[in-house]
């Protein structure tokens, strides 16, 4: 994987880092950062899957083989 160093994504995980993004819900959403922050997580485990955490970690759980 290879990003650009303007890319929103490298910033948006430094500031989290840092302590600077709010992770608290604003009228129930999450704030655009975390957001934007999720929908590149889950593209990255899936290119054409879910865009929110629970519905990623759904599909990771049912693509298991299990028996």
């Amino acid at each position: 994987m290879k990003l650009d160093e303007d890319d929103t994504a490298i910033s948006y995980f430094q500031e989290l880092c840092q302590g600077c993004i709010q992770d608290d819900l604003i009228n129930g959403e999450l704030p655009p950062q975390v957001k934007a922050l999720e929908q590149f997580v889950c593209q990255e485990y899936s290119a054409t899957g879910p865009r929110t955490l629970p519905a990623l970690r759904l599909e990771l759980f049912r693509s298991k083989n299990l028996e």
